[in-house]
């Protein structure tokens, strides 16, 4: 379902203690805007461009801007893998969820909280 300015947007007190939750959460992070860097090798290790049709495994690492790896999304696209390029596609997608859920959420809660404070 997409949200939209005619929904309902009356908070009850059970939406009220998650919201909280979810800011503290989020504020306990302290996270700084994350970067998405890839890298690709091929089944004997070697490192590879992304392109290159002997790329085997992708490394989808989020770090903050010094380089510190938050988290990463690891996949296995070999030719002879079920469907490599959907779970790649799936893996990229997922990885850039995580990479810009900070912003969007801490953009979504403002909202929110102005909203409420109306």
């Amino acid at each position: 379902m997409t949200a939209t300015p005619q929904h309902d947007t009356t908070v009850t007190l059970q939406d009220a203690d998650r919201i909280a939750a979810i800011t503290a959460r989020l504020a306990a992070a302290n996270l700084p805007p994350l970067e998405l860097h890839r890298t690709d090798w091929t089944e004997k290790g070697a490192l590879v461009n992304a392109d290159d049709p002997d790329a085997a495994h992708t490394s989808l690492e989020l770090l903050e801007p010094g380089g510190a790896r938050v988290a990463e999304v690891l996949c296995n696209h070999a030719p002879d893998e079920e469907q490599p390029a959907q779970a790649l596609a799936a893996a990229e997608t997922a990885a850039l969820l995580l990479v810009h859920a900070p912003a969007d959420l801490a953009f979504l809660l403002r909202l929110i909280n102005d909203k409420a404070s109306r």
